[in-house]
C-alpha cells in the first residue's frame, strides 16, 4: 500500500465526523437565515442590505457576500425595481438541500485534500496508527518509516470563513518533536 491508502484508511473515522460536522454548520446556517428573514418579514433588504458605492471595498466585499449567501437559498416573491421597496423572499426547501449537499462535497474534498498534503508531508510510510481523537481536538497520527523511524504528528481542524463568506477546513499538521 502507498502512503496515501494507508492515510486514506487510518483517516476514515474523521471523514464520517467532518461530513455530520458539515451537515451540522451548513442546516443550522440554513435554520438562522430562515428565522431571521421569518423575524423581519421576509425582506431580504433589511436582512441583507444591498451595498452601497459609499462603503469601503472589504465593507462592500463582505455585504455582497452575505447578501449572495441568502440569495443562493431563496426565491423572490415580489420583485420591484424602485429603490427602497421590500424585496420578498422565502426558503427554497431545494435550494437549502442543494447548499447542505454542496457543503458535504466541499467538507469531502477538504479530507481529501488534507490526506493528500499529509501524504507528502510524511513522506514513504509501512504503518500508521491514529489515537482516535477527533481531527479537530488534537489527534496524534504515529507513523512508521521504511527505516524503522518512528513518528508523531499532531493535527488539529479550524473552521474559517473566507472573505466571501464561505466556510472551509484547514489542518494545520506539525511533526511533534
Amino acid at each position: 500500500m502507498n502512503t496515501t491508502d494507508i492515510l486514506t484508511r487510518v483517516t476514515m473515522g474523521y471523514r464520517q465526523e467532518v461530513l455530520e460536522r458539515a451537515t451540522h454548520y451548513a442546516s443550522d446556517y440554513v435554520a438562522r437565515v430562515t428565522r431571521n428573514l421569518e423575524l423581519h418579514g421576509n425582506d431580504l433588504n433589511v436582512v441583507a442590505p444591498l451595498p452601497t458605492s459609499k462603503m469601503d471595498r472589504a465593507e462592500y466585499a463582505e455585504k455582497k457576500a452575505a447578501r449572495c449567501s441568502i440569495e443562493a437559498l431563496v426565491d423572490h416573491a415580489a420583485v420591484s425595481r424602485r429603490m427602497g421597496d421590500p424585496c420578498i423572499v422565502s426558503v427554497n426547501p431545494a435550494k437549502a438541500e442543494r447548499y447542505i449537499a454542496q457543503s458535504r462535497a466541499a467538507a469531502i474534498a477538504s479530507v481529501e485534500a488534507f490526506i493528500a498534503k499529509l501524504a507528502g508531508k510524511v513522506g514513504d510510510i509501512m504503518l500508521a496508527v491514529s489515537d482516535g481523537a477527533p481531527v479537530w481536538h488534537g489527534s496524534v497520527l504515529t507513523v512508521v518509516k521504511p527505516d524503522g523511524t518512528i513518528e508523531r504528528w499532531r493535527t488539529e481542524m479550524i473552521v474559517n470563513v473566507s472573505a466571501l463568506g464561505k466556510m472551509f477546513n484547514q489542518w494545520p499538521t506539525r511533526r511533534i518533536k
